[in-house]
């Protein structure tokens, strides 16, 4: 996947996560698919656009969800470039994976 193809799903699923998955509570926790697609940008793209995709979706959650400004930026960047150092390690045409 290329890096619009990424922020495009970004944008979906912050749409998602702001009208839908806002309501939905599962035993008092609420699922986040943001960080989804922040792991998933650091697993098949790497450190530095897992670093990158971390940072703008941490900003636009920021921007729209009323929380400590900041807060997302940073634990969603790290998410990101922790994922993208895992990236090597991650193989993408596993079995296990596939099912």
């Amino acid at each position: 996947m290329s890096r619009p193809s990424i922020y495009a799903l970004l944008a979906l699923a912050l749409l998602i996560h702001l009208t839908v998955l806002g309501r939905l509570e599962i035993f008092k926790a609420k699922p986040d698919l943001i960080l989804l697609v922040v792991i998933f940008a650091g697993l098949f793209l790497g450190e530095r656009p897992g670093l990158e995709v971390g940072i703008v979706a941490g900003l636009l959650k920021d921007l729209f969800v009323l929380d400590i400004f900041g807060i997302n930026i940073f634990v969603l960047a790290m998410t990101g470039f922790a994922a993208g150092r895992m990236n090597t390690k991650f193989f993408r045409e596993s079995a296990s994976i596939q099912v």
